[in-house]
């Protein structure tokens, strides 16, 4: 029984040394870097990809607007490579959507004059318009060079 009782370690003072402190601390700091770095990451990956939704989000609703405007009921819409000239009820009214410096706008005119201008899509690199037959196709290309396309049948427009 006297050898059993010598082979347990007794520690002379109570709490922890300096050595297993600072095992815990280096296991910890790692942890604690590895859990940072991870989140940093996923945080930075949604915020890629929310902006890059928006981005499409947004470029689909230009799309829908071309639509709705070229289908609204114009006496006359005339399609050009890189223009569309609606021509409203009016014969004084027209209006006009084209790019300009890197964002796509509908320019309102009355008499000749330009009368207002509103951007409604921002950051592309270039809008162009295939014109086939009654089909027209609107192309629009963003800053990443991702074309974005919508078909329109010209045969319903007045």
């Amino acid at each position: 029984m006297k050898d059993i009782k010598a082979a347990i370690i007794k520690r002379p003072r109570k709490g922890f040394t300096l050595l297993e402190v600072t095992t815990a601390i280096s296991i910890m700091s790692i942890l604690m870097l590895a859990i940072f770095s991870l989140f940093t990451f996923f945080v930075r990956e949604f915020k890629n990809a929310a902006a890059e939704n928006r981005e499409d989000f947004y470029i689909n609703e230009g799309l829908r607007f071309i639509e709705n405007e070229i289908c609204s009921g114009n006496k006359e819409v005339k399609f050009r490579e890189d223009l569309i000239e609606i021509r409203r009820t009016s014969d004084e009214r027209m209006d006009f959507i084209r790019e300009s410096q890197g964002n796509l706008i509908i320019e309102y005119t009355l008499a000749g004059r330009s009368h207002g201008t509103n951007v409604f899509l921002k950051n592309i690199s270039d809008f162009s318009i295939d014109i086939y037959e009654q089909l027209v196709i609107v192309n629009i290309v963003n800053s990443k060079g991702e074309v974005h396309r919508k078909c329109i049948n010209t045969g319903y427009i007045k």
